[in-house]
């Protein structure tokens, strides 16, 4: 082991470290997953959750076992895999000495200096263990922060320009250090975390009378930036394959051995990806440290990122863009893209057989990801494949799609032009407004793009959706500036509507997606508008805003307006949010008391959804299984209880 002496340049990476293609494997996937261990059985997360109804959240939380002044040492085995559209993008193994040094903390928080040292990557993939190689030296000078309140990851902080593969290791050690316990004595419990995933549900059971404990996480309930609903797109959320985790607590508290073997997937987003990883940590020396670090000085030159972001270095997507092209040319997808099309048109389905669909399927999810990268890595080839669309070829949706999940601005710009092509087929014009809507990198091109069909339809509702989305990515980035004047945009439509109904649909529609918190003002006075639909829209404007006046604001519609449809929006308006203590009352007020048996049952399926973090709730379950004069109300409160 090295000198037990860390001072904060050790923390500090070389700004222009070459990037791999294994740096963003975690980037794409919002991090590494994990596999089920040799022996275990796989079962259902759900029905591991509804036989855990009952398990408590986890209280009285403190972080112990981390004393100032203290060096401790842990060895790190881990094991990766990553398989995009069926095919394996990255199989590696990586082992390091891991230090720890706590710096000072309050009694319920904890931040600790993470360093790995005596790194070693062996991969499985030909010809990329030069890469890996590469990373050690980075690897070796790198180093982070993590920040633990009452024994949850709440952030990290990296080295500016650290590199994502590196970045997300420190990033699954630190989700898997994360510890906090139940009640006192309690042997079972439930507790929300965040890991490179994302956000999930995890249960907690005690192994014997010692201190050695099993994980499972039951479900993800949010991928990483990814806050709330939205109109489009839509929402994805890992699916949990298998997980198990062991961990025995030393007894100062603190981890002694962890072994975890997780595995998740990802359907819904441009291609889809399952990722397995075990990783092994085993406590090894601790001593006392004979020059503290000064952490005050090391954290203001790094980069802070919440548990619930992501992290991503600039190089992250050029790398995997390389993967996913893997030798591929635009003329190479594009005539694979037509063979298949030509074979779906002759004989009506790929395969009379279910795995020919499903070659199928993996084949044109290959090309539209690489596609997709193709458009980013060579611009030219965007001004073919317009060429191609307004030839009328048999692709064509594809290729319009793959522009607009491309996030290059030339592509936009193209897309743009397209939309107001007089002479294109009308289902590809709103094609494309809809890839510019749904593209995952807002360029200034998109927002021109849709700003310039507003101008020709001041309430077009793919546009205004689009921007709304847009508002809110931008404001998840960080990027107020462009969020404020897009948002004030949308707001401006609002006012512009006046009182004819789709045109304020349309406004309230895009200021639902947007999140934007200074639409407040102006998506009020309608929540008192006089039609129903207004009022409903109106509500569902509210569903992504940030602000503390938002919950009392839905919970006031939900208990006195007289329109189901409005209750039955605060209902769905309420389900993406962390309720406060008036919204949850006026859901449980409305599964008991509400008149129309589908505000009933849409109040009961959403109490059932907010059960793992508000078990008092049990009580309103039951009242309604026993007494609801509506038998499939009862029985949807009753299977969960």
């Amino acid at each position: 082991m090295h000198d037990q002496s860390y001072p904060p340049q050790m923390i500090e990476c070389e700004p222009r470290v070459r990037k791999v293609a294994a740096t963003c494997l975690l980037v794409l996937a919002a991090g590494c997953a994990r596999s089920t261990p040799s022996g275990s059985t796989r079962s259902d997360p759900q029905a591991r959750s509804d036989a855990s109804a009952n398990a408590q959240i986890a209280s009285n939380k403190a972080t112990a076992g981390w004393k100032l002044g203290e060096r401790y040492s842990y060895r790190l085995a881990l094991t990766t895999n990553l398989a995009l559209s069926e095919a394996t993008a990255f199989d590696f193994d990586v082992s390091a000495d891991l230090v720890v040094i706590p710096t000072p903390a309050t009694t319920t928080d904890t931040t600790l200096l993470l360093a790995l040292r005596n790194w070693k990557f062996v991969s499985r993939v030909p010809e990329t263990q030069a890469d890996f190689d590469k990373l050690v030296p980075a690897g070796e000078k790198s180093g982070c922060l993590l920040v633990l309140s009452s024994g949850h990851l709440t952030e990290m902080q990296f080295a500016s320009g650290l590199s994502a593969l590196i970045a997300n290791i420190y990033r699954e050690i630190g989700s898997y250090l994360q510890f906090a316990k139940g009640a006192d004595g309690e042997s079972r419990y439930q507790d929300e975390e965040y890991d490179t995933s994302g956000k999930y549900l995890a249960e907690y059971l005690r192994e014997g009378a010692s201190d050695g404990w099993r994980r499972h996480k039951l479900r993800y309930l949010s991928i990483l930036g990814a806050t709330s609903n939205v109109m489009l797109p839509a929402k994805i959320v890992p699916t949990v394959l298998a997980s198990e985790s062991e961990i025995q607590l030393l007894p100062g508290g603190r981890p002694g051995k962890i072994h975890a073997q997780d595995e998740i997937a990802v359907n819904g987003a441009q291609a889809p990806l399952r990722s397995k990883t075990t990783l092994t940590l085993e406590a090894g020396s601790s001593g006392a440290v004979n020059e503290p670090p000064d952490f005050s000085a090391a954290s203001s030159h790094m980069v802070k990122v919440a548990a619930d972001q992501p992290y991503g270095d600039p190089g992250a997507l050029d790398a995997l863009d390389s993967a996913r092209i893997r030798g591929l040319t635009f003329a190479k997808v594009s005539q694979q893209l037509r063979t298949l099309a030509d074979a779906e048109r002759a004989h009506g389905a790929p395969s009379s057989q279910p795995s020919g669909e499903q070659k199928s399927f993996a084949d044109k999810q290959r090309l539209y990801v690489a596609l997709a990268a193709i458009f980013r890595r060579d611009p030219e080839t965007v001004g073919l494949a317009v060429a191609q669309v307004r030839a009328k070829s048999p692709i064509s949706a594809t290729l319009v799609d793959a522009l607009g999940s491309s996030g290059s601005a030339t592509a936009h710009e193209a897309l743009g032009r397209l939309t107001s092509d007089e002479a294109l087929d009308p289902k590809l014009r709103a094609r494309a407004v809809t890839a510019l809507a749904r593209t995952p990198v807002p360029s200034d091109a998109a927002i021109a793009a849709l700003k310039a069909r507003l101008d020709k339809d001041p309430f077009a509702s793919d546009a205004l959706f689009g921007l709304g989305t847009y508002t809110r990515r931008l404001r998840d980035a960080g990027d107020r500036e462009k969020m404020t004047s897009l948002g004030d945009y949308l707001v401006s439509r609002l006012h512009d509507a006046g009182s004819i109904v789709p045109h304020l649909l349309a406004a309230l529609g895009a200021i639902t997606n947007s999140g934007y918190d200074n639409a407040l003002p102006s998506v009020t006075p309608f929540l008192s508008d006089p039609r129903d639909t207004v009022r409903a829209a109106a509500v569902r404007a509210l569903q992504s805003m940030q602000s503390e006046r938002i919950d009392p604001l839905i919970a006031a519609r939900l208990r006195s307006d007289g329109s189901s449809e409005v209750r039955i929006s605060a209902i769905d308006a309420a389900r993406v949010r962390e309720p406060d203590e008036s919204l949850t009352q006026a859901v449980a007020a409305a599964a008991v008391g509400a008149e129309d048996a589908r505000v009933r049952y849409r109040a009961v399926d959403l109490i059932v959804h907010w059960l793992p973090n508000r078990p008092e709730l049990h009580s309103t379950l039951a009242t309604v299984a026993t007494n609801d004069k509506e038998p499939r109300v009862r029985e949807r409160a009753r299977a969960s209880l």
